[in-house]
């Protein structure tokens, strides 16, 4: 029995050792971590049993990776054996010392863990070790976001060449509207800027222009639209598709440190992006084109043609259409290797005579070459469009036209030779001016001669026509099938329509031969009644005279 409580005693012992080792001080708490507007911060200690606590703080730093490196370090009081009495509580103050060189990435920085010791009071082979961390957040806004009186409440693409969200291929024409609230109780000058960042290199994309001025009145919202096209140079990537970050950020203007917002209000900092690549894609950037031009003016187009697909090609060719101004140019390269650009150059003349009005010059590219058959395999899905506007100096076409038409006016359902026979010419004017027209008769001296026209020459508006009679004498031995032609004569144009009359021949009538031939057994019997007829008069003749 001594034994077992003996055992006990000494297992209670080693029981109660550990737990007071465990429990010498709990885990630090913390404050918030750093931005370059939070730049103060701390961490508490609590002891659960008298304790002497040390903390590491020498070398808490992070680096900015360039070379020569810059550094933001963490700088605190030195606490080496500090006696604490269980339950009280150490707050240390942290403050981050930023070299001015420093080469910020829109990312956290993770600072090394700060060591904290604590030993017993009452015997220093007891020990224990806990840690805290801190970060360093580099947002888009240069002080984080500071203030309440600028907001961002929607961040949309308007997909202008794309059909997906935040889905976009290069050269696409972006849109993105950007709402933004003035919650303060004055009217607010800002400025909005956007950056598309690519967190492997750390590095933005050159878009030209990334800044945009605003003012939104107190009290009210304010859309504002980004628009930039996806430079190929700039997104120069190997495989099939790639994602950035998009940020925007609005803050009043020359006032960044107080007003500045850098997110859609309750969404994350930024919008993530995917940047497509097609197997085999050539497309024109940069195109320079003027927007007006004259009549008679000579036209420059200026483009650039780039491989954005992922395989080198081996020939390119470039068109230009356009059916109204009678344009189907083109221009081909050799040889376009992957993220290789070429420059071209096209010339026309606007015509003289052109419609003033507005034209859309087609552009498009041809590529994927198959030497075999010699052809290309594949077009841009859609056409690189440029307007011009035509203007001035042009010299109006006007076009003169007619419709000709004919009608048979002779009552007769049979035309016969040596008869007049009269044709009604419709005239009509289809052109755009008034206009003298003069009938003539062609082709006809083989069967017949020209009466009369009347009237043999009109004059008509636009859209108006008047009828003409037209008198043909046929001739004594004309017969059969016989064609003309009625000519109309305006300008220096002439259009003719042919006709043509069936004409019998006319003479004595020899129908009533047909008749007997077809008809002979009654003509016999009447013949014969004739003859008895004649006989019976004589005979009674004869007899009156005895």
């Amino acid at each position: 029995m001594k034994t077992k409580n003996f055992a006990f005693i000494v297992a209670t012992l080693l029981l109660l050792s550990l737990v007071s080792v465990s429990a010498l001080i709990s885990d630090p708490s913390k404050g918030a971590d750093f931005t370059k507007s939070a730049n103060q911060s701390y961490f508490i200690i609590h002891a659960n049993n008298n304790v002497n606590v040390t903390v590491l703080a020498s070398d808490i730093k992070i680096s900015d990776g360039e070379s020569p490196a810059h550094y933001i370090t963490l700088s605190m009081p030195s606490i080496v054996n500090k006696p604490m009495l269980a339950g009280e509580d150490l707050r240390v103050n942290v403050t981050p010392n930023i070299d001015p060189n420093f080469e910020f990435a829109l990312k956290s920085y993770d600072f090394p863990a700060i060591s904290i010791t604590a030993t017993d009071a009452n015997d220093a082979s007891i020990t224990e070790t806990k840690s805290t961390t801190f970060t360093f957040t580099k947002g888009y806004c240069e002080y984080s976001e500071v203030g309440s009186d600028l907001r961002i409440t929607r961040i949309k693409d308007n997909n202008l060449d794309n059909t997906d969200d935040w889905e976009w291929s290069l050269l696409d024409d972006i849109e993105i509207a950007v709402k933004v609230e003035n919650n303060g109780n004055d009217d607010i000058d800002g400025t909005l800027e956007y950056a598309l960042y690519d967190s492997n290199s750390n590095s933005f994309v050159d878009l030209d222009q990334d800044e945009i001025d605003f003012s939104v009145d107190e009290d009210k919202s304010k859309e504002i639209l980004i628009n930039f096209q996806l430079p190929p140079s700039e997104l120069d990537f190997d495989s099939s598709s790639k994602t950035y970050k998009l940020y925007v950020k609005v803050y009043e203007e020359d006032s960044e440190e107080d007003q500045c917002a850098d997110r859609e209000y309750g969404s994350d900092a930024y919008k993530t992006i995917t940047i497509e690549k097609e197997s085999k894609d050539v497309a024109l950037g940069d195109i320079n084109i003027v927007s007006t031009a004259l009549c008679g003016d000579t036209v420059e187009v200026k483009a650039t043609a780039y491989n954005i697909g992922r395989n080198d090609e081996d020939k390119v060719k470039v068109t230009l259409y356009n059916k109204e101004l009678g344009l189907n140019l083109n221009q081909e390269f050799s040889s376009l290797d992957v993220g290789e650009s070429k420059s071209l150059e096209f010339s026309f003349k606007i015509p003289e005579n052109a419609t003033e009005k507005t034209y859309t010059l087609q552009m498009s590219t041809l590529f994927d070459y198959d030497d075999d058959d010699e052809i290309y395999d594949k077009s841009s899905e859609t056409s690189f469009n440029k307007d011009i506007k035509v203007s001035g100096n042009c010299v109006k076409v006007v076009k003169s036209s007619a419709d000709l038409s004919l009608d048979l006016q002779t009552p007769d359902t049979e035309i016969k030779s040596g008869k007049e026979v009269t044709v009604k010419a419709t005239i009509k004017n289809t052109g755009d001016q008034k206009t003298t027209y003069t009938l003539g008769v062609s082709d006809n001296d083989d069967f017949s001669s020209v009466q009369s026209i009347t009237p043999a020459t009109v004059t008509l508006e636009p859209g108006k026509s008047q009828d003409a009679l037209i008198t043909l004498k046929l001739n004594s031995d004309a017969s059969g099938e016989n064609t003309f032609k009625v000519k109309l004569y305006f300008d220096t144009k002439t259009i003719e329509q042919p006709a043509s009359l069936t004409v019998t021949k006319s003479g004595f009538d020899l129908g009533f031969l047909s008749n007997i031939t077809s008809n002979w057994l009654i003509w016999v019997i009447v013949l014969i009644n004739v003859v008895l007829i004649g006989a019976i008069i004589i005979v009674a003749i004869k007899i009156s005279r005895k």
